[in-house]
């Protein structure tokens, strides 16, 4: 009887690691792909950029000045090998791909893990069968060729964690706002430097110059 109850103890945990390893999963899915969108965001925004001042400039010359004409000329430049930069760091980030990947294992773990609990909901489960799933569930964790961070798990883990009080509950949620803009904004920082340096240039030009 002790030897079973150890038995559904240990599963029952590993239970826990599925839930765990599913909820972090989902959410770095999520995540890369408001980054992808993010990203893509910025390319259209640029290229928008490029193609307004160039007709501007070809339909309207009359409404910049020699200086201002050469300043929007060198802008348009850095914003070009902005364009071109992001996208080449875009396909080598594989973001897509990767949250994709993510996504994909996230829903296979769920079925290993609703197999798995309706096996131990029983009065008698087949450990057997267990074991063969908790099997599976370490080769498909493994087979994906990718993990998340620790970061990630730390993120995921501040969202679920269960507020006492009021006060608490608004703690954790600020703590996580905060986390999750530090996430973002650390991996998309060229993306938002180059998109305030290219506007905030654009607008000194036209209005002071």
């Amino acid at each position: 009887m002790t030897d079973k109850n150890d038995e559904r103890g240990y599963y029952a945990h590993l239970v826990g690691i599925m839930l765990t390893t599913r909820g972090v999963r989902f959410s770095v899915a999520e995540s890369e792909q408001r980054k992808e969108k993010f990203s893509i965001a910025t390319i259209a925004l640029l290229s928008v950029y490029l193609a307004g001042w160039s007709l501007a400039g070809s339909l309207f010359p009359e409404m910049f000045s020699s200086l201002q004409a050469r300043a929007l000329n060198l802008i348009s430049v850095v914003a070009s090998v902005s364009l071109l930069v992001i996208s080449l760091f875009d396909f080598a980030a594989g973001r897509s791909v990767y949250a994709e990947k993510m996504l994909q294992n996230a829903f296979t773990i769920t079925g290993i893990l609703r197999e798995t609990e309706r096996e131990l909901a029983k009065e008698d489960p087949d450990y057997s069968i267990i074991s063969k799933l908790a099997a599976r569930y370490e080769e498909v964790v493994h087979g994906v060729g990718v993990n998340h961070t620790s970061q990630d798990f730390k993120l995921w883990k501040l969202q679920k964690e269960n507020a006492l009080s009021r006060f608490q509950a608004v703690r954790i949620w600020i703590h996580s706002k905060i986390l999750q803009v530090f996430s973002f904004t650390s991996a998309m920082i060229f993306q938002i430097a180059i998109l305030f340096l290219i506007f905030a240039s654009t607008i000194g030009v036209v209005l002071f110059l």
